[in-house]
């Protein structure tokens, strides 16, 4: 495919409530093939999200979804992603000293930051909501993730919270990973969420009406916090750069 027709985004549709398609679509592929292929195609879609691609993260996490029972249009929307990866080619990590790439609001952070963020309710069929985080080092883009979260929140507050539990985690690793090397690590590790209530939430052990029914497991973050490990800072939604892991790109991409 790479004379094919270039797309500008990688998914035109969500997998969950796809348009129907033309009869002849990869009419080389026997329907007894379609499963094989779409796993295969799935796979190295993810396999770039995971090493040089994080515009790709939602929609190997999208697609994903669907590898048990794919039908003829979910692939031939993973065959799309190919349209977009032929148009951009040019596209990369880029790994400098200068925080020029960073938005004005996060500049002033330390060289080591993460940042959460979560789309509340999102996935039409099941109502779960999705994840999304990333890390810079130096003010460069090392760690980012997008999942669907296991249980369906009842706000957006709670699907944030949600979401930094996750955060914490893998902020948790860096730091393990870095106390090995002869890197000075920032305390406390500074988070960033666009949601003034989950930061609340994080940073108090009261428990409201609203919150009580969290379960434990989440509320871990507290004591990280607490104990100085960790901090939590508010970031404007404009800003926030974790969003592009939570949705579908739009047709105008800002690389990092």
């Amino acid at each position: 495919m790479k004379d094919c027709k270039h797309s500008n985004i990688p998914l035109s549709h969500n997998p969950n409530n796809l348009p129907p398609i033309s009869p002849n679509a990869c009419s080389d592929i026997p329907d007894v093939d379609i499963t094989v292929t779409y796993q295969r195609l799935v796979g190295s879609i993810t396999y770039l999200a995971i090493c040089t691609r994080p515009d790709l993260a939602y929609t190997a996490m999208a697609l994903g979804q669907f590898n048990a029972s794919p039908t003829r249009s979910h692939l031939v929307a993973a065959k799309g992603v190919l349209r977009y990866l032929a148009g951009t080619t040019h596209l990369s990590l880029v790994f400098s000293m200068s925080n020029s790439k960073l938005p004005p609001s996060i500049q002033h952070v330390s060289d080591l930051c993460g940042l959460s963020d979560a789309d509340w309710a999102s996935d039409e069929k099941d109502r779960k909501s999705i994840s999304g985080y990333c890390f810079y080092f130096r003010h460069c883009l090392v760690s980012w993730s997008s999942r669907k979260q296991r249980t369906v929140s009842t706000s957006s507050t709670e699907s944030e919270y949600y979401a930094l539990t996750n955060t914490v985690k893998e902020a948790i690793w860096i730091t393990l990973f870095l106390s090995l090397l002869p890197v000075p690590i920032t305390t406390p590790f500074p988070l960033l969420c666009d949601n003034q209530s989950t930061q609340t939430i994080a940073n108090t052990d009261s428990i409201s009406s609203r919150t009580k029914h969290i379960d434990v497991r989440h509320h871990f973050i507290q004591e990280h916090i607490k104990n100085g490990s960790f901090s939590t800072l508010w970031i404007s939604t404009h800003d926030m750069v974790a969003d592009i892991f939570t949705k579908p790109l739009l047709s105008t991409l800002c690389m990092y």
